[in-house]
């Protein structure tokens, strides 16, 4: 199996064949049969992940807590190396480069099972921004190509509410 991106020669018994398969794809190659068959398959095929439960707390400063958790399905063929959650004011869609400032990404470095859950915090959210809406969109990276939810969003006094 080659990356994405990787240039393949394949020799068969019809010719040499050259190609590059695109970017989130592999090439695979069977030589099982009297003819090399090769097929670009995606490299993130039956990886999913979802947002399975979210937990809010407000501190006794008035500063909101939340916590993501997201659960992955990982097809045994499939490495994940890294994954988390980023958290994004939807203000930064709407030309406020300011709200920027307030984004954030938890991310860990290592595998993901499958059927396993991890958590992303995002912590001491000022009493200002407690009706600011933001979006999290958890993910997996899985042969350099990153997998993403659907994006999730929430206001800590929608969460409170």
């Amino acid at each position: 199996d080659l990356a994405a991106g990787a240039e393949a020669t394949i020799h068969a018994s019809t010719g040499t064949i050259t190609t590059v398969a695109p970017a989130g794809y592999e090439i695979v190659i069977d030589n099982s049969g009297e003819d090399t068959i090769y097929t670009a398959v995606s490299i993130t095929a039956g990886t999913a992940l979802a947002v399975t439960d979210t937990d809010m707390f407000v501190d006794k400063l008035g500063r909101g807590n939340v916590r993501i958790v997201t659960a992955a399905t990982v097809p045994e063929s499939k490495t994940v190396t890294g994954y988390g959650t980023y958290f994004i004011p939807l203000a930064v869609f709407t030309g406020d480069d300011e709200a920027l400032t307030r984004a954030a990404r938890v991310y860990t470095d290592g595998a993901l099972a499958d059927g396993e859950r991890f958590s992303a915090d995002l912590l001491e959210i000022p009493e200002e921004f407690a009706n600011e809406t933001l979006m999290a969109i958890s993910f997996c990276i899985v042969g350099g190509v990153e997998v993403t939810t659907a994006q999730y969003t929430f206001s800590i006094n929608g969460l409170a509410g």
